[in-house]
Formats: C-alpha cells, structure tokens, sequence
C-alpha cells in the first residue's frame, strides 16, 4: 500500500492523511470496502490521463520524423548536393514508401556508342526520377538506381562518386568509348593504338610512320585531326584490348606521307562571296593600303586560326615561328619596294575589285605557307622522306628523289647562283618535334662525315635510371631516338654524304637550291650591296649562310620575305601554255570564286612546278588540304562569309 500511496501522491498531487490511510486487518469483512474501490477509480482515471499525455506527445515526434525524412530528400534533390550513383529518392508523404529491391549495386556495363555528330558536343543524358507511391496508389514505381539516402535517410552522406560516362569522350581529337580500355584499328598494316583512361585517351601507341595515325575515312595514314579520326570511331570494328605497361615502339613502319598534314576535306559547295571589311570609298586610299587595312582588322583571326601549329599531342597552338606581324612588316616591304621591279601584287590595277584581288593573292600565299611551314611550325625544311623504314640522314641533300645542290638557274640568270662550298659546316636551326623526330638537317664535308648512315626513331635515349644514366642531347626537347652510321644508307637520289648539301628549304615557303638563295643575295643581301644597288639586308651574305633566314634574330621578318621573294619572282611571274597567273586570279574573283583550278594551279607551281599537275614530277602532294587552307584565309579575311 505503501507503494500504492506514492504513486498516487505523484500523479494527482493530493497527499492523504496518514490516519486515513487503513491496512487489510483493520477492515471489517463483513463491510464493502469503500475507500479501496475508489482508489481503484482513481488509479484507471490517471493511467487513461497518462496514455492521452503519451499519445498527444508521441503524434507531434512521429510528424517531425517524417518531416525530417523529406528535408533530406529535399537536399538530396537540390542542384548543390554532391551527386550520387542514382537518382534520389522524394518522400512525399507519409508512411515511408514502398521501394523495389535492388538486384546489385555494381555499376552497369555501357555498350559503345556512336560519336556525338555536330562540333563534338556530347549529348546529355536524362536520368529518371523515382517517386514514392501515393495513398491511393498501393504500387510504387521501381526505380533504376537508388542513392544511399533515399535507401537509408538516416545514413551518412556518402562520398560524390562520378557519373559512368555515357557517350564517346573526346580528347586531343581522338575518342574513346565508355568502359573501353583502348581503340585499335581494324587494318593490321597500318593501325593505330589509343590507350583509354576512364573515357580519356591518355596515351598512343601507333604502327604507323611517328607523327601519323590510321584514318578509317581515307584508309591510310595520316595525321589526326577533328573530334574523332574516323566514322567508325567506338564502334565494334573497335574493339576493347588489354593495356600495355609501357609504350611499344613501332618495329616495321610503313613509308611516311612526304609532308604529313592534318586531315581535312574541301567544302562541298563553296561559301558565298562578300564584301571584305572595312569597306573603303572608291579613290579613298590607296588600294594596296585597304588590302593592309583589312589584313589589319583581323589581325587576332589570323594570329590565332591561320598562324598556328599542331603540337606533339595532337592539339593546334598559335605558332612560335610566324606571327602576324612579322608577315605584315614583310608585305608593306615586298608591296611598296619589292625586289628588281617586281612587287607583290595588291590588286592595284582591278578597280572595284581591286582589294578582293589584293586579298586573294594574300590568301593563296598564305595558304600555301600553311601546308609548307606554318602547321609544322618550322622555319627549316623537316626530315620526312622515309626510305626502306629509315630517315636517311642524308636526307638535307634532297628528299623525294631530288637532289637540291643541283638546281640551276634559268637562261640568262646563271651568274645569280650561290657556289658550292663543299666545306660549308650547317645545322639546321628547327626541326620536327614528334616523339623520336629525326634531327634537324646538316650539311658538312666528307672529312668531318666520310658517310651518313639514318636516324633510328626507336631508339630510346632517354633513361636517367640507368647506369651510367642515359640522357638524348641531340636537340632540345628530344625524347626518343638517335643517328647509327655503322653503314651507309642512301637517301632517295643515292646520296651517302651530306657534303655540299646545305641548300635544304627555308622560310615559310621554304626557299631551296643555290639558284634561289643566289637571287636572294643579288638582290637582297651583300652582293647586292658590294655591287652598289640598294640592299634591305648588306651584311647579310646568303651564299656563305643560308642559314641566316632562319637563325636571325635581328630581322625576324626575314623568313617571311624569302617566302615573298620567291612568290613575286616564280608564282606571280608564272606562265605556261596560255596559263597566266594574274590572269587566273582575275577570273576566280570575276566568276565568283567558286572555281578551284586557280588554287589547284597555284598548288602545282609551289610544289611541283607546273600549273597543269599532275606535273612531270609528280602530282601535288596536299592538293585536298591546300583548298582548304586557301578558303580558310579568304573567309578569316572576310572574302568569304563564314
């Protein structure tokens, strides 16, 4: 009873008198006992307050949870939560809602897909949202992930996993499917080997010639370029392999293209003509002065879309070697003064149409240049000619089979020639810069190289662990390869020396021969200046150096103007069996330039000397890719719209 007492005492806060309080002995069994019943009352009246305290406190608890349960979804579903694997799951109202299993939680396998079309840009996906079944539907909808809140709401944030990619990554033009650990082409002759890092290439291993990659769309080498090298990129004919652990070497490359150039195709229907800018009134200035004008205004276009150069990696920079302004120092020089009357041509004499001609004559210079130098980022020519797999290091003598030291000069100019040294001592000043290029050219004579053997670009060079430690010191910036003269190796015209062989090409149109740099020294340099006619460069002698349109820093416009030079003397002068080269010009422009015979001309008297290729020599190398650097110049001048 004692027990009783107190717990009635603390309920209903009425303490009873100790006399009133009665033990079983003194009640009289005979009497009903009264005071008894009523504390049982008592005590069902408090327990029934009790559970109605329990219950109105209990509800508010249980709403607040539920409440609590959506918040978390809520910030699951806000735009600044740290993604998860799934989708989250939205609790809309209360009790929790029914969700499916989940047959396992690794992640899905993702067949290939085809590459994105249209600039590259990789489409997005729409994920599924999964949503709690409502009171009046008793079936949820079974989500196809599901995050760790949404299963657990009370669990930790788990850590922000990143997306499984869903489309082909592209990256330094080349792409990679999802879940591929590699892309191999199909051609076992002549492939190319991309090692893939969670949908990145990250490393090339290639069979072809270095500096080239397999193209599915012309079945050949070439060099990459675009966002993906082929129609077929990440589909099956590519397949998944194993990756290698370390780079391997090609053992067998097949012959190198002569001068490897980004991939590209002509425009199928040519852009439509309009009016340069800025526009000028008629007799305002000038002709020559609106072409530079016009060149002026686009100065940052041409810098950053015609001036550049493909990097080792595969990526296009603005180039080191030529920038505008030293091609626009060049020009006023070889417009207003040019060279023995002959001035590069500015459309001075078209009338209305004068600064249209101006500007593709600009245009078809530059184009050129483009294919020549510019990508390629040098100023000397590059040793490309691979003979029987090697790159004969007689090579600087003459590649495709000719022999530069041997280019004479027509009737009547041939006291303008440079003499042969056979002494003359060169090195080149740049050079290719792939992943084991050849070094740059040299000429000297058969004392200092009784015999030239070829460069082995598998060569590695390059290994400071190794003792003693092995380090490539050709030339700057050398990672692989190295020259072996333990035979003598000819290159395409029989050459095994290199004396006398210092007449590679220079400058952006790659001057070449002693006719050529004798013309420039008549003109230009210190003969000119001995024999008392007017002289841009008197001390600079380009029958003893050569080498001086590349190596001078004093006048860096210099390898522009080799490369004017030779445009004014040899291309604008050119005529050939009723072809003349003005004359054509005009007639591109006059019929709406839409024509490509001018530019296919201009391409074979640049590089094979005819206007009618294919020429004796060959046909043009490049003649797809020198269209198209044609009608990039025009449209970045505004010739062309975009």
């Amino acid at each position: 009873m004692e027990e009783e007492n107190t717990f009635t005492r603390e309920f209903t806060e009425q303490p009873l008198p100790d006399e009133e309080i009665l033990t079983k002995a003194e009640i009289p069994s005979h009497e009903p006992v009264k005071e008894k019943s009523t504390n049982y009352w008592k005590y069902a009246s408090i327990a029934l307050a009790i559970l109605l305290v329990i219950l109105v406190i209990a509800i508010p608890v249980g709403v607040t949870s539920g409440n609590r349960n959506n918040e978390v979804s809520s910030i699951n579903d806000s735009p600044d939560a740290a993604p998860f694997a799934g989708p989250a799951v939205s609790f809309t109202t209360s009790p929790a809602p029914v969700r499916a299993p989940i047959a396992s939680s690794a992640a899905p396998i993702l067949s290939p897909v085809a590459a994105p079309t249209g600039g590259g840009t990789t489409p997005s996906v729409t994920t599924p949202t999964v949503t709690s079944p409502s009171a009046t539907t008793p079936t949820a909808t079974t989500p196809t992930a599901t995050s760790p809140a949404a299963t657990n709401p009370t669990a930790p944030t788990p850590t922000a996993v990143a997306p499984t990619p869903t489309t082909i990554v592209e990256a330094d033009g080349r792409c990679c499917a999802p879940g591929f650990t590699g892309l191999k082409g199909k051609f076992p002759d002549c492939d190319s080997f991309y090692q893939c890092t969670d949908g990145v290439v990250s490393t090339v291993y290639q069979s072809c010639a270095p500096g080239t990659v397999f193209d599915e769309t012309r079945r050949a080498c070439s060099f990459p370029n675009g966002p993906c090298l082929a129609d077929a990129c990440g589909q099956p004919d590519f397949r998944p392999t194993a990756a290698p652990v370390a780079p391997t070497p090609p053992t067998n490359p097949p012959v190198i293209p002569a001068t490897p150039a980004p991939v590209t195709q002509p425009p199928t229907a040519p852009p439509k003509p309009t009016t340069p800018n800025p526009t000028f009134a008629a007799g305002t200035f000038p002709i020559g002065e609106q072409v530079v004008a016009t060149l002026d205004s686009v100065e940052d276009g041409i810098n950053n879309n015609l001036l550049r150069s493909l990097t080792p990696t595969n990526t296009w920079q603005p180039s080191t070697v030529y920038r505008y302004q030293g091609m626009i120092d060049a020009l006023k020089y070889m417009y207003q003064d040019g060279v023995a009357n002959l001035k590069f041509y500015m459309g001075e004499d078209g009338g209305e149409n004068g600064v249209t001609y101006g500007l593709v004559n600009v245009a078809a210079f530059l184009g050129q240049s483009m294919q020549e130098s510019i990508q390629y980022d040098v100023c000397d020519e590059n040793s490309w000619d691979l003979i029987n797999g090697r790159y004969p290091i007689s090579n600087s003598c003459g590649q495709l089979g000719q022999s530069y030291q041997d280019y004479k000069c027509p009737a009547g100019e041939e006291d303008m020639a440079c003499e042969i040294d056979p002494e003359m001592t060169l090195t080149a000043t740049t050079h290719a810069k792939w992943y084991g290029a050849p070094a740059p050219m040299k000429c000297g004579p058969k004392s200092v190289y009784p015999q030239t053997g070829y460069w082995n670009y598998n060569c590695q060079c390059n290994r400071p662990w190794a003792n003693p430690p092995q380090l490539c010191t050709v030339y700057e910036g050398q990672q692989a390869g190295c020259e072996i003269n333990d035979e003598p190796v000819a290159n395409g015209s029989g050459r095994t020396d290199v004396e006398g062989c210092c007449w590679w090409g220079r400058g952006v149109i790659q001057t070449t021969g002693p006719c050529n740099f004798g013309k420039l020294n008549f003109y230009l340099g210190k003969r000119a200046a001995d024999e008392g006619r007017p002289s841009r460069y008197p001390e600079y002698d380009f029958c003893k150096n050569p080498q001086l349109i590349c190596s001078s820093a004093q006048y860096p416009e210099l390898k522009w103007i080799a490369g004017m030079f030779y445009w004014i003397s040899s291309v604008q002068e050119h005529k050939e069996d009723g072809f003349d080269y003005y004359t054509a010009l005009k007639e591109f422009v006059d019929t709406g330039m839409t024509s490509d015979a001018f530019i296919d001309s201009v391409s074979g008297i640049v590089n094979r000397g005819c206007a009618f290729p294919p020429c004796a020599t060959g046909d043009v190398d490049k003649k797809l890719e020198r269209r198209e650097s044609f009608r990039s110049a025009l449209t970045e001048f505004g010739v062309l719209s975009r």
